[in-house]
């Protein structure tokens, strides 16, 4: 799905939000990557109805088994399940492009390895044979953060952070490449002082070391 038509998803859905959740807020205050779950924007009974909501909005049908933390956390994330859902046996294609990533970075980097992994709340990306997977951006729980740095200040900050208490590398799924032109600050610093380690079908592994 084009990025312009995931832009809409995620309008839809923070228009929708804003008028059912929220008091005096509109679509353009809602951080899309805000954790909706953990601030108590949304609860169980919210995410039912935003289940209602995107069947009947978006023309698709929710499973059990998809109503999950990582597919109804921020709007990001729940445009994102919509956008597999309408591709069209996009469940499928979406654990297909998990496994892939997965697969991808445990041949890639020894079992030792320390992997942030740039993502918006899902485990299964972090479920590596041998290697340890952390969320970036990740709190101090070691939980997904719910946002995204602001700039490539405090991106880099947070990638100190994480290096100081044992990341060793830092891999971006294809779903998340569009990090390293947003901030293109953090993308010099990774090829200039890290260095690529691998890539495979749109996704990316950097090495950390310190500056």
């Amino acid at each position: 799905m084009e990025a312009q038509e995931v832009a809409h998803l995620k309008r839809a859905i923070a228009t929708h939000i804003a008028s059912t959740c929220l008091v005096d807020a509109d679509e353009a205050s809602i951080d899309h990557d805000h954790d909706l779950l953990t601030s108590g924007i949304i609860d169980s009974m919210g995410v039912m109805e935003l289940v209602g909501f995107v069947e009947e909005t978006f023309g698709i049908a929710v499973d059990d088994q998809d109503i999950l933390p990582e597919n109804f956390r921020s709007v990001s994330a729940i445009a994102q399940y919509v956008a597999r859902k309408q591709a069209g046996g996009a469940g499928d294609a979406w654990q297909n492009e998990v496994a892939n990533f997965v697969r991808f970075v445990g041949d890639s980097l020894d079992s030792n390895a320390i992997v942030l992994v740039a993502n918006h709340g899902d485990d299964a990306l972090l479920r590596f044979s041998s290697q340890t997977g952390w969320h970036f951006p990740r709190d101090k729980t070691g939980r997904y953060a719910g946002y995204n740095p602001t700039d490539d200040a405090e991106a880099i900050a947070q990638i100190e952070a994480q290096l100081a208490v044992g990341a060793t590398h830092i891999a971006f799924p294809a779903s998340e490449a569009w990090w390293l032109d947003h901030y293109a600050g953090l993308r010099a610093r990774l090829e200039s002082a890290d260095g690529e380690v691998a890539r495979s079908d749109g996704a990316v592994i950097f090495a950390l070391m310190r500056q």
